[in-house]
């Protein structure tokens, strides 16, 4: 009976060391400290913001995606991210419940949770973590925080080389940007209008992160209004459209999600013909394959939207051969070697002629 109590002592204390000898302590950007595997082999995220970060930095070990694969990520994203089982996820403002048998059943060996830094969003990680039995790191959404969370993701994931490199790429092309705007005056600051939705007539404000690659691209976005949380795009009027009477005219593009496209209606639209930005034709759609530049998801592929926009605004200041840059940044990023075609494709109505 004793040999027997002692035998039960010694397997429960090899458990617990050997369970200690698999993980480690990992403090998350939310201040929660997790413990997380030492060996890893697949990595949910909840939302596709952490799942485009995860294609960037560790492709091979992304459990699902978040979304059915668009027309735009056929063409050009790995037939191994297409074959991934959408298991749902959550789109701030356009939630999607995430399946969580199905979850269980890819069996991830933790879970990303990137979004604003607030109570609520620790408390839903805190409360998948407890329902799944999975350790869940939250990480800051914000674009200025991008480094931090691929450098973050790349240690979790055993991918520490490759996040250095985004990271020191991100890192270069703010300092960058930053420096190429300090030569434009403050008076030549263009302004510019974010047009969503089918008929240009949703948009959202300086500061959302569905917007932030106008302010650091060191466009003045026009838009005065309040920001909606979550998915964004506040509903405006052609009177407040026409009140702002933009440089720069931005439109979302919706491909590969709708049908809409207002890009190919604007210009033959007179309610839109007597803005200025039309008049002088800057304006120009969001690139969208794979991945909407601008935003949604407001992941990595900001980064490309910042070169874009800041040469697209600034080009007497930021001077940079775009068409080279996105052959780069693809590469880089997501692991394709783009032709001349492929990337007059993809800036077709995004740069000027």
């Amino acid at each position: 009976m004793l040999k027997a109590l002692r035998l039960t002592i010694l397997m429960m204390l090899f458990c617990v060391s050997a369970f200690a000898a698999d993980t480690y302590k990992f403090t998350d950007m939310a201040g929660r400290t997790v413990d997380m595997p030492k060996q890893v082999t697949k990595v949910f995220s909840t939302n596709p913001i952490g799942t485009l970060y995860l294609y960037a930095i560790a492709p091979e070990k992304i459990a699902g995606i978040n979304w059915p694969i668009t027309p735009m990520e056929k063409k050009y994203t790995s037939e191994q991210y297409q074959k991934l089982p959408n298991l749902g996820g959550n789109f701030g403002g356009k939630k999607i419940t995430m399946n969580y048998e199905e979850i269980l059943k890819v069996k991830p060996d933790f879970i990303i949770h990137i979004s604003d830094i607030n109570p609520m969003n620790i408390d839903t990680a805190n409360k998948l973590q407890a329902q799944l039995n999975i350790p869940v790191i939250v990480l800051d959404g914000n674009i200025v925080k991008t480094a931090e969370v691929i450098s973050a993701i790349g240690r979790v994931s055993g991918s520490e080389k490759k996040a250095k490199v985004l990271a020191d790429y991100y890192s270069k092309t703010m300092k960058d940007v930053k420096a190429a705007l300090a030569k434009v005056p403050a008076d030549k600051k263009v302004t510019v209008y974010y047009a969503e939705g089918a008929k240009g007539l949703e948009t959202d404000p300086s500061g959302s992160n569905h917007a932030e690659v106008i302010d650091i691209a060191g466009g003045k976005n026009v838009a005065s209004i309040q920001e909606t949380p979550g998915f964004g795009r506040t509903p405006v009027s052609m009177e407040q459209v026409m009140g702002w009477n933009s440089d720069f005219i931005i439109v979302c593009s919706d491909q590969g999600f709708s049908t809409d496209r207002f890009y190919t209606t604007i210009f033959s639209d007179p309610l839109w013909a007597g803005l200025k930005a039309v008049k002088a034709k800057n304006v120009y759609e969001t690139p969208f394959a794979p991945f909407n530049w601008m935003d949604r998801p407001p992941s990595v592929n900001r980064i490309m939207g910042v070169i874009w926009m800041t040469n697209l605004l600034y080009p007497r200041q930021y001077k940079v051969d775009i068409k080279a840059k996105t052959k780069e940044f693809y590469s880089l990023f997501y692991n394709m070697k783009l032709t001349d075609a492929q990337v007059n494709e993809i800036l077709a109505t995004s740069v000027r002629k």
